[in-house]
């Protein structure tokens, strides 16, 4: 019953571009409801805050509705809305749904409800959207996979198979094997449109094959191909590549190395009009999320944050997050005297906040990185002591160790005033530094016998 529904609305909001997995179904049910209260307006995950829905443990015919606390008059606006007898409540436990009013009743109108803010209020549904890109792409990857392998478990054991039928094989394999690689290596997402295009001229021209490998399954193949092309980040996971080396090449001329000081996140914040720069910041490409850049930063107030998120998504980052949390300053963030002392005096430790922030690679690469670019080149003509200072903090970098016969880097921030100190005169970083360009020929791709600086 509960798979019946999500197929339901995945149906129906993949008009909007959005997920069943956004939750926009259980966030909009207290305003269908016309529930008083603002219980819906949240866009936390917390589940104790909105309506919830599940299937019974005893029976996946059943449905349960999980609420917040609410007051009586509250619970009686939601049980005339669902239809559900008041006199069947019971203190601390879930409400029972009636599948006819869930399917017949609120369904069709949670459907008008998003139709109409798709005309009137299109902004509110805009954070669903971008909520549900990720789990778009990660849905069709997974269901690709799973109709892929099937294929091939089919082909591996039929005792006869068709010999027309057995090239089919040469395309499936390719495509396990890029789905199994393309979170390793973001240049085979290059790679889905071909097979996308291949699959749908065979399967037309060949109706005999959909036939034999089942008619459904193959126009859902299709249909997911197609909606991972359309909402695949591939893009932004090469921009964020392209921006960490396209950064280096900037920055060298200027005998600066980003891996030795702060000069992109105090340059940054200073474009978004924040004077006070973070005391210790650092940034590197996500962790867990490979289209995102993740800056961290200490020493900044919620104001300053909330203002430099605020600039970012003014760039077009509307996916852009904001997180903090308090970390305990460790030894990297302390002198050895300090070190020492806090042990002597057995003193307790010392907690910060840090915020963290993710920023899009796309929109950091094409948006933000060449405003950094025209801020910097300002910055380097008129403030030659604050270009020195970025100098003077990479001049023992490695990448500018074989060059120092031919640079005369500043001994101090007194050194060099003549006009031409801004850029240090060398053509490009040495090869053994160079950071090579995404691949876009034809790498060998993968075939998976599967069927068979934080």
């Amino acid at each position: 019953m509960l798979s019946r529904l999500y197929e339901k609305l995945d149906r129906f909001l993949i008009e909007f571009h959005i997920s069943s997995d956004s939750d926009i179904f259980e966030k909009m049910l207290p305003e269908l409801s016309e529930l008083k209260s603002q219980l819906g307006e949240t866009e936390t995950s917390d589940y104790n805050t909105r309506f919830s829905i599940s299937s019974s443990y005893r029976s996946d015919d059943k449905l349960k509705l999980s609420t917040p606390s609410l007051s009586l008059d509250e619970l009686n606006v939601v049980c005339n809305f669902f239809k559900i007898p008041i006199t069947s409540y019971r203190t601390g436990k879930e409400l029972t749904l009636n599948a006819d009013v869930l399917f017949d009743e609120i369904l069709p109108k949670f459907e008008n409800h998003i139709r109409k803010l798709h005309e009137e209020d299109p902004d509110k549904l805009k954070p669903y959207q971008v909520a549900s890109k990720p789990k778009l792409e990660n849905n069709a990857i997974d269901k690709i996979k799973t109709i892929t392998h099937k294929f091939l478990k089919k082909l591996n054991q039929d005792e006869v198979v068709p010999q027309q039928y057995q090239d089919i094989s040469m395309l499936l394999f390719p495509l396990e094997g890029i789905f199994f690689e393309i979170r390793k290596d973001s240049k085979y997402y290059f790679y889905i449109n071909k097979i996308y295009e291949n699959f749908d001229k065979l399967f037309k021209d060949d109706l005999e094959l959909k036939k034999y490998l089942g008619e459904d399954e193959v126009d859902t193949l299709l249909q997911q191909l197609a909606i991972y092309i359309k909402y695949n980040r591939a893009e932004s996971v090469l921009c964020v590549a392209r921006f960490m080396k396209k950064l280096d090449e900037f920055l060298y001329p200027f005998g600066i190395d980003k891996s030795k000081c702060e000069v992109l996140e105090n340059t940054l914040f200073e474009m978004a009009g924040l004077l006070h720069f973070p005391s210790r910041s650092r940034y590197d490409k996500s962790r867990h999320d490979e289209t995102k850049i993740n800056f961290k930063m200490l020493g900044i107030t919620d104001e300053e944050a909330n203002q430099f998120l605020a600039w970012i998504k003014s760039k077009g980052d509307d996916s852009a997050k904001l997180s903090s949390y308090e970390i305990e300053i460790n030894d990297t963030l302390q002198s050895d005297g300090e070190r020492a002392q806090r042990c002597e005096i057995r003193e307790k430790p010392i907690y910060v906040t840090e915020y963290s922030f993710l920023i899009d690679g796309e929109v950091m690469y094409k948006n933000i990185f060449p405003l950094f670019m025209e801020k910097f080149k300002i910055i380097s003509d008129e403030d030659k002591i604050k270009l020195t200072s970025y100098q003077n903090l990479s001049k023992n970098s490695e990448k500018f160790k074989t060059m120092t016969d031919k640079v005369i880097f500043p001994e101090n921030s007194d050194i060099e005033k003549s006009n031409n100190m801004g850029m240090l005169m060398f053509s490009s970083p040495p090869v053994e530094n160079q950071i090579q360009e995404t691949v876009t020929t034809t790498p060998k791709l993968p075939v998976v016998l599967g069927a068979g600086k934080f």
